[in-house]
């Protein structure tokens, strides 16, 4: 029984090895993707990226079935009188963190929010030089490149989306029923996590985003801010948040 067990561990502790490595490498390949600039070259990677993913993944199926056989190992057999029966003695394996790896954050927005969408880009930049979260926006689409394809791709990815909101991106049939529909489809999969900002005023009684918590704090909007860099720094936060609470980074 105790060898059975030994035997058990060994093989959780070489697959949490192995999942460690698979991460710290996931983590190098979509930086490296993120600072690529040649389209192809950028699927490529993304198609590595996506079979070192699979093959995680199948590292934590193995976890779990492991940690099952464990639990069911702890069921004692029957004890004879001459016995006094010992408590089961369980290690459960390792609990993987779901996500590794910076958090993919997607800007949804107007271009006519674009000087606000960069000062809050800027906010968010230590974030990315911690390794918190890399952001995405279509800005990012090089020349060539078939753009709707990119914004799918990012959209369908990304555990972060922000919807930039003004009464331009309300009116942008792109933004809302593109974007912000797939974007709270995915939100009531549990896919992602969506997250109102509110950067100018705007009215928002019935829109279908008014259920979730926005950004800034009582989403007071951004320009009637005094202190617009305060209102930045409070979103920043709100993000932060969210992105280590998706990590597992407690």
């Amino acid at each position: 029984m105790n060898g059975s067990r030994q035997r058990l561990q060994a093989r959780v502790d070489e697959l949490q090895t192995r999942w460690d490595r698979l991460s710290q490498k996931l983590k190098a390949l979509v930086q490296q993707r993120d600072l690529e600039t040649r389209p192809e070259e950028k699927m490529r990677m993304d198609t590595i990226i996506e079979e070192n993913e699979r093959e995680r993944q199948k590292i934590e199926e193995e976890l779990s079935q492991l940690e099952a056989q464990s639990t069911g190992a702890a069921v004692a057999p029957p004890v004879s009188r001459e016995q006094p029966q010992q408590p089961p003695v369980v290690t459960a394996p390792p609990v993987a963190p779901k996500i590794a790896g910076p958090i993919e954050v997607f800007y949804s927005y107007s271009h006519k929010d674009e000087e606000l969408r960069e000062r809050l880009e800027t906010h968010l930049k230590l974030l990315k030089r911690l390794g918190v979260i890399q952001d995405w926006h279509d800005r990012r689409i090089s020349a060539g490149t078939e753009w709707a394809g990119q914004i799918d791709h990012y959209l369908e990815s990304s555990q972060i989306i922000l919807l930039l909101i003004s009464a331009d991106f309300l009116a942008s049939d792109y933004c809302y029923d593109k974007e912000m529909k797939r974007a709270l489809e995915r939100h009531e999969a549990r896919e992602a996590r969506v997250i109102p900002i509110i950067l100018r005023p705007v009215d928002l009684k019935g829109a279908p985003f008014s259920h979730l918590q926005a950004l800034p704090k009582d989403a007071k909007p951004v320009t009637s801010w005094s202190n617009q860099d305060a209102a930045f720094t409070n979103i920043a936060q709100g993000i932060r948040k969210v992105a280590e609470e998706l990590a597992g980074k407690f």
